[in-house]
């Protein structure tokens, strides 16, 4: 259902519900028209880009942990663009090279792949006086693989490989039941996942829909198994670091 027709179902049936003749059915049409006002706004939502973020914040610095994430969603996106398509071919950092060749051989493991990023992603943060660090520890004594945090505010952020056993369990097991539960987070989390596309060496682990032939796709899939209510805290990005053409 697209945003337009949405949009019209509801105002039609707040319309109905203003006619005279049915007022037996007034409350069932001023019920179905907010839950259909409601559809309208899950579907128009989106996160908005780093500049956008950047100017609601006040002065620069995130004024609670929701914009936190999105400040850190804004820079992980940021970086992910740079990596892919930047002109210093950072996909590079995530890989092992045969020394003979200097070939691209296999992926690195997740720890290195988590530190690459975290190295681009603290310089930025620190500008706006945010920390970044590496294995925060959470509830039961948990560790997430990075902690994003400023004042009082917490964003554990979880990352895989596209490979690992858990990639699709992870966002759940872990940062929904394990991280996000912090009184700092408040229920937000990003969950990043490293695309290696299909070498040999870290095929994509298959999900329910089969197996994801991209990034895109992947992400797309663990969106889609969020409810809209987690989708507002749990962020998720799939960062492409598979071998360019």
């Amino acid at each position: 259902m697209t945003p337009r027709f949405v949009l019209r179902s509801s105002e039609a049936l707040n319309g109905l519900a203003e006619d005279g003749r049915l007022v037996p059915w007034r409350s069932h049409l001023l019920d179905a028209g907010s839950r259909q006002a409601g559809i309208r706004r899950e579907t128009e939502f989106r996160h908005g880009r780093l500049s956008e973020v950047v100017e609601v914040l006040d002065n620069g610095r995130p004024a609670n942990v929701s914009d936190l994430a999105a400040l850190t969603m804004a820079y992980v996106r940021e970086i992910a663009m740079e990596i892919r398509d930047g002109r210093t071919s950072d996909w590079r950092q995530y890989w092992s090279f045969d020394a003979l060749n200097r070939r691209p051989e296999r992926p690195k493991p997740e720890n290195e792949c988590r530190n690459a990023l975290l190295s681009d992603l603290r310089h930025r943060l620190q500008r706006m006086g945010v920390n970044a660090w590496e294995e925060g520890r959470y509830a039961n004594d948990t560790r997430a693989d990075v902690t994003i945090s400023f004042r009082d505010f917490k964003v554990p952020v979880e990352t895989k490989r596209s490979c690992h056993p858990e990639l699709w369990s992870g966002v759940r097991k872990q940062l929904i039941a394990k991280y996000s539960r912090d009184p700092g987070a408040d229920g937000h989390g990003i969950y990043l996942v490293f695309w290696f596309g299909s070498t040999v060496h870290c095929r994509p682990t298959p999900g329910v829909g089969g197996t994801p032939i991209s990034a895109h796709q992947l992400e797309k899939r663990l969106l889609e198994a969020l409810s809209a209510k987690e989708r507002r805290k749990i962020l998720v990005c799939v960062i492409d670091v598979s071998i360019a053409d």
